[in-house]
């Protein structure tokens, strides 16, 4: 997140400052920290945050449910390798109604490629800063108190971020309606 601020900062000024961070799922987590620390003054003083927008993403700290899910997919991928782990997650990760036959595969193929060239150690680091996040409600809140723009995007059918989460995110945005 700290660094998303300060690669902003040194690019050109073709938007004046203006940050409008956007993420799903693990990319939500990282926008969501950065705008906590752009809420600490972390951000360099010209950056003006304009929104942010969350696509199936959890604002809660990780739960044991999660933790325990997570340490299955970590074993899964240290016992039997990285795509093994890949494979078995592939139907929680794109719901098979969602897109037609073959931009399904083409989203498969992508997503195979980028593990296999993020590798087993970047997946590994991913898991631990999952279980290590802080819970960002608070961060939430404070965003709504300076005027800063939350879209909370969340399928109901979401297999790994459970629609009560969407929901209560939302709720922290001080949010109505769905």
């Amino acid at each position: 997140a700290a660094a998303l601020l300060r690669e902003h900062a040194a690019s050109p000024a073709a938007c004046a400052g203006d940050v409008l961070l956007c993420g799903h799922s693990y990319g939500g987590m990282v926008a969501l920290e950065a705008a906590r620390q752009w809420l600490d003054g972390a951000a360099p003083p010209t950056t003006n945050l304009r929104g942010l927008v969350l696509l199936s993403t959890v604002a809660s700290a990780q739960g044991d449910g999660a933790r325990a899910a997570m340490a299955r997919r970590r074993e899964l991928a240290l016992a039997d390798g990285l795509q093994a782990e890949v494979d078995a997650s592939w139907g929680a990760m794109v719901h098979p109604a969602s897109l037609a036959p073959e931009a399904m595969e083409a989203v498969r193929r992508a997503r195979d490629a980028n593990a296999h060239d993020a590798g087993l150690e970047s997946f590994l680091r991913q898991l631990d800063a999952i279980d290590a996040r802080p819970c960002q409600h608070e961060t939430l809140h404070r965003l709504a108190a300076r005027g800063v723009p939350v879209l909370v995007v969340h399928g109901k059918d979401d297999a790994l971020a459970p629609l009560a989460e969407a929901r209560q995110t939302a709720a922290s945005c001080g949010a109505a309606g769905e």
